[in-house]
């Protein structure tokens, strides 16, 4: 009975290599098709984050008179753990955790529900909030920053009216978030002596104003069949129009104000390498390949470059999701070459045969592309934890393959045919390799299902899951494919072992000779060794849940006292960045935003340059 499968696969070999072979091809579509992405999907934090907005506004006013009715309203929302706010000027934030058994879609809805009731209380001109939650799909892809040459007079057009629309019509791009730049305006400053001087109303000449930049639809005109429709046009092109505009006679706009076109005010700088630049974040769509968008923007990005019309600007990217994913796969590849190499090497010297050994380095690839396959059909992504399980069942699923083909192997070189010796070898250690097998698959079992930490339990399936299935692969690869393999491939003699490995058995039956007989020294000696090894070495390592990566950039975030002005903190930020500057790398963007505006944390982003060894 327990033979039954290696013998149902030994008398049908082409339907099992067709099947495998299929399998294959199936494989490499879905390792074509399936998304790379930089962490796992579908798992939210159990936070929400809410954003109230009161421009200038003291942090005094905002503590008592908006963070006291909301922060009272958000603590009657369902299963809210902890509840935290902060004030500043120009607004008041509120975090949320919330339990792990919470429904964050409808706690997301109690959040708003709770803003909408408390809203009329709030003080005059707050009107508006943000409510925010993490999710790692919604988390730009690629970080970049644009700076512009200093003939470039309108930034604020060349990046939205050329750059940005470009970049936006990349397949897999859903939106791009820009921070740093704000658009120009034109603003008249009116000279109240001297409207004084030429007796006019103030009111009036803003009606005046008004009413003479407009545009209106006026309608159709048919003409032979044509219908062309007709609009109104009465907008000022330049600033010299608007400034000749007369307001009385022999008095014109220019005498009694001051026109400048220009942004309202600097809410905020970002500088790459020292210039003045803009941040751009990249988001993808939800079902986009990260590394195929990263490298599709990049693309676009370098035919920007050499277009004329798109003269003036530069583009660095500071981070790319892409890159780190590719490397990963990379890192993959270069693992599974590795380990098939040295089982290749291992096998070699053993068996002495390249035909058995190529065969149980086939089950390397077969049992990953499997993998994949389950990976893509039950919607997953290749991300670094899942690509990181791949890694470690690179090692493991040969293990399966070798005991059955030593199998099969041993009783060949006792004489029997290949059909019975691939058979009855493989039934002989199939129930030892699927208990193997299984132990060690339920190792994560608990660590997945029964941890009270759900976010714990998300990231370890994710890592656990790819090496479960690479586990199962090989177990079906070993009981299936490798008996027919071998029936097929082993057709000649069956040569003795050499003379150095009769010496290693002779080796090892004294070994387990003195083990035997000397019991309780053994148990003694086993113990030393866990302790030099587990025990000491374990109390020197550190614990945390960060590790030490080799990304070659960091940031550096910083507080100032809040009586700093935006001109305290531009003077703050160049002096550290003076001393940054000093070293050969790529500065990220510097950020100093105003109080209540939208732009980066005071800080820098260093990319630096990979350390040559």
């Amino acid at each position: 009975m327990r033979n039954w499968l290696p013998a149902m696969a030994v008398r049908h070999p082409v339907t099992v290599l067709m099947t495998f072979l299929a399998t294959l091809v199936l494989g490499a579509l879905a390792y074509a098709r399936i998304p790379l992405q930089m962490m796992p999907s579908g798992f939210s934090a159990p936070y929400i984050w809410v954003q109230v907005p009161w421009i200038n506004a003291t942090p005094s006013e905002i503590d008592t008179q908006l963070v006291d009715p909301v922060e009272g309203q958000l603590s009657t929302v369902p299963g809210i753990k902890t509840l935290s706010s902060d004030a500043r000027a120009g607004s008041a934030s509120f975090s949320m955790e919330f339990h792990q058994s919470v429904d964050l879609d409808e706690a997301y809805n109690s959040v708003a529900d709770r803003l909408e009731r408390v809203l009329p209380e709030l003080p005059e001109g707050v009107d508006q909030y943000g409510i925010f939650r993490f999710n790692p799909s919604d988390e730009p892809v690629l970080w970049a920053g644009v700076t512009f040459s200093k003939d470039v007079e309108d930034k604020y057009r060349l990046l939205n009216e050329k750059v940005l629309p470009r970049l936006e019509r990349v397949p897999g791009v859903a939106r791009i978030d820009v921070w740093g730049i704000d658009e120009k305006q034109v603003f008249i400053d009116f000279d109240r002596e001297a409207l004084a001087a030429y007796k006019l109303d103030l009111g009036a000449v803003i009606a005046a104003l008004g009413a003479d930049n407009f545009q209106l639809a006026s309608g159709r005109i048919e003409d032979a069949g044509q219908v062309r429709f007709v609009r109104s046009l009465a907008r000022y092109e330049a600033i010299a129009d608007l400034a000749a505009r007369p307001v009385a006679p022999n008095v014109t706009l220019d005498d009694v104000a001051e026109i400048n076109y220009r942004v309202e005010r600097e809410a905020s700088i970002n500088r790459v390498n020292g210039d003045d630049a803009v941040a751009l974040g990249i988001s993808k769509e939800s079902n986009a390949n990260t590394v195929e968008v990263c490298r599709e923007v990049l693309k676009v990005v370098e035919e920007m470059k050499a277009d004329p019309s798109f003269e003036g600007f530069d583009f660095f990217a500071f981070f790319n999701q892409g890159e780190l994913i590719q490397g990963s796969v990379d890192t993959l590849l270069e693992s599974a070459g590795y380990g098939g190499l040295f089982a290749v090497i291992v096998l070699i010297v053993f068996l002495r045969e390249l035909k058995v050994t190529t065969l149980i380095a086939t089950a390397i690839p077969l049992s990953l592309l499997m993998t994949v396959t389950v990976l893509y059909f039950i919607g997953d992504s290749l991300n670094l934890l899942s690509l990181m399980g791949l890694m470690i069942a690179t090692g493991m699923v040969v293990d399966n393959s070798i005991v059955v083909v030593e199998t099969i192997y041993r009783r060949r070189q006792l004489g029997e045919g290949r059909d019975v010796a691939a058979i009855e070898g493989t039934g002989e250690v199939n129930l030892a390799i699927v208990l193997s097998t299984a132990t060690t698959m339920v190792v994560f079992l608990p660590i997945i299902l029964m941890s009270e930490d759900a976010m714990f339990s998300f990231f370890m399936g994710s890592l656990g899951f790819p090496i479960v299935f690479a586990l199962a692969a090989s177990l079906v690869v070993a009981l299936i494919f490798t008996p027919v393999a071998t029936a097929v491939l082993q057709g000649g003699a069956i040569t003795a072992d050499p003379p150095w490995v009769g010496w290693m058995s002779a080796w090892h039956q004294r070994g387990m000779r003195w083990v035997l007989t000397r019991r309780f020294d053994s148990a003694l000696l086993v113990l030393a060794v866990i302790f030099l090894t587990v025990v000491l070495p374990f109390q020197k390592v550190g614990c945390t849940d960060q590790a030490k990566g080799g990304m070659n950039d960091f940031s550096i975030r910083y507080d100032l006292p809040n009586t700093f002005s935006f001109s305290d903190k531009v003077a703050t930020v160049d002096a550290i960045e003076a001393v940054l500057g000093g070293e050969p790398r790529g500065l990220g963007p510097a950020g100093v935003p105003q109080p209540g505006e939208r732009g980066l944390d005071p800080g820098q982003h260093l990319c630096l340059p990979p350390r040559r060894l």
